[in-house]
């Protein structure tokens, strides 16, 4: 219960930073809004491309492309954000300052670090599904769950580290292991 307690009352202060901080709301807000319109626009062309080619081989091709780009898309979006909501709490708690052009500043220097942490998740997505529609074995599932997990646990402290430490994403897999 002790535990439960202490989890109950981060999830409380957590929220009470929110709400104080204003800037962290707005980054939640416009992840949301940049996400959206993103996935709006990159899907037309999907869709356009299935619907034209009547799901032939040509537009079955082109459709994935635009699918593999937009799930690309999508990672770099949400690490983008996430890696600025990373650095204004880490900001916040370490140093006591709560300025979002710094905030900008980060993701200018680590953009390239962060597409290319979004390209390797992305990677990871693929091979998932690939092993996952390969068959129905519990292997294939076991298989495509662990690479699911690991992906996604390696993302949660690989991209902290190279928000807060200023380092690439060798560096940033190095910092986390």
């Amino acid at each position: 219960m002790v535990s439960l307690n202490r989890g109950f009352n981060f999830f409380i202060q957590s929220w009470q930073i929110v709400f104080r901080e204003n800037d962290l709301l707005k980054l939640s807000l416009y992840f949301i809004f940049i996400g959206m319109a993103g996935t709006v626009v990159m899907e037309i062309p999907l869709v356009t491309a299935f619907v034209y080619s009547g799901m032939q081989n040509i537009g079955q091709v082109i459709g994935n492309i635009f699918g593999v780009i937009l799930i690309y898309a999508q990672y770099a979006v949400n690490y983008i954000f996430s890696a600025m909501t990373v650095y204004l709490v880490f900001g916040f708690i370490s140093k006591g300052y709560r300025n979002i052009t710094r905030v900008w500043e980060i993701v200018n220097r680590d953009w390239l670090d962060i597409l290319s942490l979004a390209l390797v998740s992305t990677l990871i997505y693929l091979l998932r599904n690939f092993i996952k529609r390969k068959g129905k074995a519990p292997l294939h599932k076991s298989l495509s769950s662990l690479i699911d997990r690991m992906g996604t646990e390696a993302t949660g402290l690989v991209l902290p580290a190279m928000a807060t430490n200023d380092l690439n994403l060798k560096d940033g897999l190095t910092r986390a292991t």
